[in-house]
């Protein structure tokens, strides 16, 4: 029976108590003097000389959402504190079976029992379904006190439940990650270590982590639980097996099974390590609980250090000191993106003296990229990083950098050209043809040296830029605060729409303008650039009457040879 309906069910009760005189919502002081009260009642704990038999869960039972879980036939002994009269009152699936005086009394169903006297007192559970045990006084109406919910099944199942059960991958030895922080990672630019304690207390099965740098050690926590979520008991068996040659539970071997497993794993868990050191490898545990597999969890090892890639990103400035970039990342044989910091210049240029290392793993990495992760974010996996190189000079040099890997490997980078420049100080304007029909495409393209006749400085602007092009329309428009469109190479592209329809058909001069360090007047004036503008295809007014003119011109001519013709 679902809660929704065991709280129909108690509803009904209550309202057929009140009906009958036996039930009331009135505050615990009204009534007789001498009422049973509050926190009188309680559920006797299983001992030696307690009734107590057939409990497949025995939770506090006060709350409907964690009711106290019994089987047919099972018995329930409850205590009421102190002498005093009440009733007490079980709303179904169950009866009372002894009390402890002659002078209690019950109704026809033996689910009501009224008294004056303290002791214990037993129930049976007499058919499946949920009801609830509730204490009242005797006044009329009488004042609802104490309330204890149950559950009846069949039997108690003794199995474990795979729902109910955990199992975890870890990066710690000796902590798990409970689901509230695990919840609040999703969200939180963070990887510090879980601090959830012990397998007892794991609640969720989303791994930590999944993902592991070379030589690093995965580990899987376990908590069994049955069909009750109560934790499994007795001497049970473990087994947890590794494919693709992985090292499991410190035996050397893809196979660990402990014949002396309770319910959860010690604080050290169960570690899980690569095939080969420096061999990446991806591996999956099956982890099985009396031959029950409670899941299976994939788990990736990195490899050692294989490969560097650069690329330049950024130019430097001579002129105001700011650094310029260039990316980096680390691969292992198969192409997995590993952690850390690159190491040194394999030759050093005079050009620029490279600054730092900026490691752009998880740690540093955007929300949109934590989103992007899932449960899978691990210190272990990495976008790349960059380095920062301070300009000695303005121009141009080649460099690549190294690392030694862990097996003592020289591996080197590819080389890539880095350049250092200052502000713009020259530029050219122009567009990509000289003559467009009504609709098409325009592309202004604007290109910016420095003083040095090299590219310009990473975010470089085109101070005071001003286009006019008669008869076209920006799709963006230009702005001095625009920066290069091509990163690294010192230009602007601007696209433009020629007007269909309002343009009128015949040569323009477009004018561009942008103020430099140059003091050469070529640099420091508009630049013109003509270009034409075809027409649609339509026949103007002054087209019609040119041909007319022409047409006449060309009669008179044909007249005047005639004439001259009939002359001789």
């Amino acid at each position: 029976m679902s809660i929704k309906t065991l709280r129909k069910r108690i509803a009904l009760v209550a309202v057929s108590a009140l009906g009958a005189g036996l039930l009331s919502v009135a505050p615990a002081s009204a009534g007789n003097s001498d009422a049973i009260t509050a926190s009188q009642l309680s559920l006797t704990a299983a001992a030696a000389s307690v009734d107590t038999t057939g409990i497949c869960a025995a939770s506090a039972g006060t709350s409907s959402a964690a009711p106290r879980v019994m089987q047919v036939g099972g018995t329930q002994q409850v205590a009421l504190a102190t002498n005093g009269t009440g009733r007490l009152v079980l709303s179904g699936n169950a009866e009372w079976k002894t009390t402890p005086s002659s002078a209690v009394s019950y109704d026809a169903n033996k689910r009501i029992a009224t008294t004056a006297a303290t002791g214990n007192f037993v129930f049976t559970a007499t058919s499946v379904g949920n009801f609830t045990l509730i204490s009242t006084t005797t006044g009329a109406p009488a004042t609802a006190l104490d309330t204890f919910y149950f559950t009846v099944v069949s039997s108690c199942s003794t199995a474990v439940s795979v729902a109910n059960s955990f199992v975890q991958v870890g990066a710690s030895s000796s902590n798990i990650e409970t689901a509230s922080a695990w919840a609040t990672r999703q969200t939180a630019l963070n990887a510090t270590e879980p601090t959830g304690g012990s397998a007892s207390g794991l609640d969720t099965s989303n791994d930590s982590y999944t993902t592991f740098a070379n030589d690093d050690t995965a580990y899987i926590a376990v908590r069994a639980r049955d069909a009750y979520t109560v934790d499994m008991t007795g001497t049970n068996t473990l087994t947890v097996s590794c494919d693709n040659g992985a090292k499991v539970g410190g035996t050397g071997l893809g196979f660990y099974s402990n014949s002396s497993f309770t319910a959860h794993t010690g604080t050290s868990n169960i570690a899980v390590v690569q095939a080969t050191s420096g061999v990446p490898m991806s591996t999956t545990c099956t982890v099985q609980f009396n031959g029950v597999t409670l899941a299976t969890k994939k788990i990736k090892f990195m490899g050692d250090l294989a490969k560097i890639v650069i690329a330049p990103s950024r130019n430097g400035n001579i002129e105001t000191g700011t650094a310029g970039r260039f990316s980096y990342k680390l691969y292992d044989s198969a192409d997995n993106l590993l952690t850390g910091t690159v190491g040194t210049l394999t030759a050093g240029p005079t050009l620029f003296t490279v600054a730092e290392y900026v490691n752009a793993d998880y740690y540093a990495a955007s929300t949109a990229y934590v989103s992007a992760q899932g449960a899978d974010k691990n210190p272990s996996y990495q976008t790349g990083g960059y380095g920062k190189f301070q300009c000695n000079d303005y121009g141009t040099a080649d460099m690549s950098i190294y690392k030694y890997a862990a097996s003592g490997a020289k591996i080197t980078s590819n080389v890539i050209n880095l350049a250092c420049g200052g502000a713009p100080f020259t530029w050219t304007a122009s567009l990509d043809k000289a003559s467009y029909k009504m609709g098409e495409i325009a592309t202004l393209t604007i290109t910016a040296k420095d003083i040095a006749g090299g590219v310009p400085a990473y975010a470089a602007v085109l101070s005071g830029l001003s286009v006019a092009l008669p008869n076209m329309t920006y799709v963006v428009q230009p702005s001095a605060s625009d920066t290069e469109t091509t990163p690294r190479a010192g230009v602007w592209t601007y696209t433009y729409t020629v007007n269909n329809g309002t343009s009128v058909a015949g040569s323009y001069n477009g004018a561009v303008k942008v103020t430099v360090g140059s003091t050469s007047s070529q640099y420091n004036k508009a630049v013109t650039i003509p270009y034409t503008i075809q027409g649609d295809g339509t026949v103007s007014n002054a087209e019609v009457l040119a041909a007319i003119v022409k047409l006449i011109a060309s009669i008179n001519k044909q007249i005047k040879a005639l004439q001259k013709s009939l002359r001789r």
